[in-house]
């Protein structure tokens, strides 16, 4: 379960740092990306969703199921996760 709740908060994150960034972009309205039949919205690769599980779960259970309370977790933790963790973070903007 809590798995599923880190993979989400992660994801919904990304999606909206991205959204956020476009909408303040002249001229361009953001779309929410397409979905492949059977996916969930906001779903990351297994690497990144495997590579902050146990940081999240160390750092931020107290946090679940807000996702973005989770990643604020995560960025005020970030000098104590996993190289993996932060790099995804980074990787996404965060």
């Amino acid at each position: 379960m809590r798995f599923r709740a880190v993979t989400a908060v992660l994801l919904v994150t990304f999606a909206a740092g991205t959204t956020a960034a476009l909408a303040q972009s002249p001229g361009i309205i953001p779309t929410p990306p397409k979905q492949e039949k059977g996916s969930h919205a906001m779903k990351g690769t297994e690497d990144e969703q495997n590579a902050c599980y146990h940081d999240a779960a160390k750092f931020c259970s107290d946090d679940f199921p807000d996702n973005f309370k989770v990643l604020a977790c995560l960025k005020e933790h970030r000098k104590r996760l996993t190289k993996g963790c932060q790099q995804v973070l980074t990787d996404n903007g965060q």
